[in-house]
């Protein structure tokens, strides 16, 4: 079976900066990151393609959170057995290529929004590894950066 992800379409955003101290100028700290993508639902359009709603979210510890809905229309060789495999929790039993089509697609679709919102934020940008095979799903990376001060001339 072979998949082409087509027509993104962002559904929701949310947004929340934590309440944190500020660093001092030089002082290393350490950046949890915790990012998922879900496929929430999946829904028949016809033969041949599928609508799929994903949710990505992405929490940078103790900086802020970012979670975006995107709808996704998957055309595939035969949209019942992926809506069945999807629904059914078997996701192994299709070709191995699939899943990680479609959270490739969902990432690189919402990460040029999530670095928008990071930087808007004053939060670290979360850049974690690309999905490549099987059914990864959940990315947990840990950053270190450093503190620097900035100075705003009027």
């Amino acid at each position: 079976m072979t998949i082409k992800v087509k027509s993104p379409k962002i559904t929701k955003i949310n947004f929340e900066v934590f309440p944190r101290t500020v660093p001092k100028e030089g002082e290393r700290i350490n950046v949890k990151i915790n990012m998922n993508i879900k496929i929430t639902d999946i829904s028949k359009i016809d033969e041949t393609k599928a609508k799929l709603l994903a949710n990505f979210n992405c929490e940078i510890e103790t900086f802020g959170k970012i979670a975006i809905d995107v709808r996704l229309i998957c055309i595939v060789d035969n949209s019942d057995k992926l809506i069945q495999a999807i629904k059914n929790k078997k996701e192994k039993e299709l070709d191995p290529s699939i899943m990680p089509s479609i959270l490739n697609a969902t990432f690189y679709f919402v990460m040029p929004i999530v670095m928008l919102i990071s930087e808007k934020g004053n939060i670290p940008i979360p850049l974690p590894p690309i999905v490549t095979a099987g059914l990864q799903k959940k990315t947990n990376s840990t950053k270190s950066i450093q503190a620097k001060s900035k100075s705003i001339k009027k």
